[in-house]
């Protein structure tokens, strides 16, 4: 039905703002078959998804504490050249967060950082949050330094996490 819907809507041109639609939509109510639908449909039909259709289906995985499938997602996004940013990188985390996945957080941190380069503030807050509920506390105070050395600019959720991980 959702496949028939989308080949009435959209015979000949894509078009990105309604696709974003049409995944808002199903991410609000966390189908996430329904959303993997229209990957599959949007792929067959060689049309580009980018990191804001990506974006939209993680946090649904999120939302719907499905980590492995928001990680999954994060690496079609790679497999389809389609770059991820730090927003990106906090919706896999909220997948991660909803499942006490705390070494994965900071796994995947490593992994954006090196990727990205420099972090951004709620990045950084999120890894020590992390860290906080893992037990690291001295991967939470490398972090905290690093952001130094980078000039990322603190803020207080930064501060606090810092200092409840410690």
């Amino acid at each position: 039905e959702v496949l028939a819907t989308l080949d009435n809507a959209f015979p000949r041109e894509p078009n990105p703002r309604a696709t974003s639609c049409i995944l808002s939509g199903l991410a609000k109510t966390r189908a996430l078959d329904k959303i993997a639908l229209v990957y599959s449909w949007q792929e067959t039909r060689k049309y580009s998804l980018d990191n804001y259709h990506f974006t939209i289906a993680i946090n649904a995985c999120a939302r719907a504490s499905k980590w492995a499938r928001a990680l999954q997602l994060s690496s079609m996004m790679a497999q389809n050249t389609v770059e991820s940013n730090w927003i990106t990188f906090s919706a896999v985390v909220g997948a991660f967060e909803k499942n006490n996945e705390w070494g994965k957080v900071l796994q995947l941190f490593g992994v954006m950082s090196q990727r990205l380069g420099e972090s951004d503030a709620v990045a950084c807050s999120v890894a020590i949050s992390a860290c906080e509920k893992g037990g690291t506390w001295e991967r939470a105070l490398q972090i905290f330094i690093l952001m130094a050395h980078n000039t990322v600019e603190f803020n207080t959720v930064t501060c606090s996490a810092a200092i409840s991980a410690c």
